[in-house]
């Protein structure tokens, strides 16, 4: 007989936008109004067909002294400019 191994359940998930770049690793608090250009319609995409995307932008965030479980520093965006 085979044993039986007993797994941990996902218990939540949550789809989030991050900053990563120079060595710096954000995880970013966000509400819609922050993407008044659309880009909050990509966290739906996320659950079914889109996989990774990468925008370049220019950002002041205020940095939070927490980090994520993937050891992203907390930021709250103040400024959020796309590169062109």
């Amino acid at each position: 007989m085979l044993p039986i191994h007993y797994h941990n359940p996902i218990v939540a998930s949550e789809t989030y936008f991050a900053i990563h770049g120079g060595g710096l690793k954000l995880a970013l608090i966000t509400t819609p109004d922050y993407f008044s250009s659309g880009l909050n319609a990509l966290t739906k995409l996320y659950e079914t067909v889109l996989e990774e995307t990468t925008i370049p932008v220019t950002a002041l965030v205020r940095v939070m002294a927490s980090r994520s479980t993937f050891n992203e520093w907390i930021g709250v965006p103040l400024v959020i400019l796309e590169a062109a």
